[in-house]
């Protein structure tokens, strides 16, 4: 439910973006409405990241979230070091800071994902496979927007734009996929090394 409600946000947001940001070209705000919607999009599907995690982590519940603290504050020191660099493209701070604020989203969605899948041991099941590849798809694309958008080369429709569908569909994927309640791994497993 909270993996569709994130996927009505961004359809909401592609519809504003088509209809009223699209036809302005050049003379279109950024940011606009439809960053709203899209960004709308990441905190339910971290929502929807926590509720598998509180299923999945077992025993390794504080040390997830005290790794996904570590991990979100190392993604927010790279995006500001890369806000930094992108600061004196064309565009506003403003712009530039959302633009930034997609595949920085996506970092931290990939990298809750690998948290969660290590405090299970490493259980690889279709719905963590499929999550990953749809946050990996997500970062392609994000990634992508914005290197070819402070680059002044932006054009929809490109190849780049098959990420956002892609992702789109394994993410629906995912949540098809059935849940069932996994055994914590053993306490003396060393299931957070990697993602530390």
């Amino acid at each position: 439910s909270l993996v569709a409600a994130g996927m009505l946000a961004w359809l909401v947001g592609d519809v504003w973006w088509q209809i009223a940001v699209e036809p302005l070209g050049a003379r279109a705000p950024s940011p606009n409405v439809s960053d709203g919607w899209y960004l709308s999009f990441y905190p339910c599907v971290v929502a929807a990241l926590l509720l598998l995690a509180a299923r999945h982590a077992g025993g390794a519940r504080k040390a997830l979230w005290l790794d996904g603290l570590v991990a979100g504050l190392g993604v927010a020191a790279i995006a500001a070091l890369a806000f930094d660099m992108l600061n004196g493209t064309p565009g506003s701070g403003a712009a530039v800071l959302v633009d930034l604020a997609y595949p920085t989203a996506d970092l931290v969605l990939l990298a809750m994902t690998v948290v969660v899948l290590a405090a299970q041991g490493w259980r690889l099941t279709p719905l963590w496979c499929l999550l990953g590849l749809g946050c990996v798809s997500m970062i392609v694309a994000d990634t992508a927007f914005l290197l070819h958008e402070a680059a002044g080369t932006y054009a929809q429709g490109s190849p780049w734009d098959l990420g956002w569908p892609t992702a789109f569909t394994l993410l629906a994927l995912a949540a098809w996929q059935p849940g069932r309640q996994q055994q914590p791994p053993d306490a003396a497993q060393p299931a957070l090394v990697v993602p530390t």
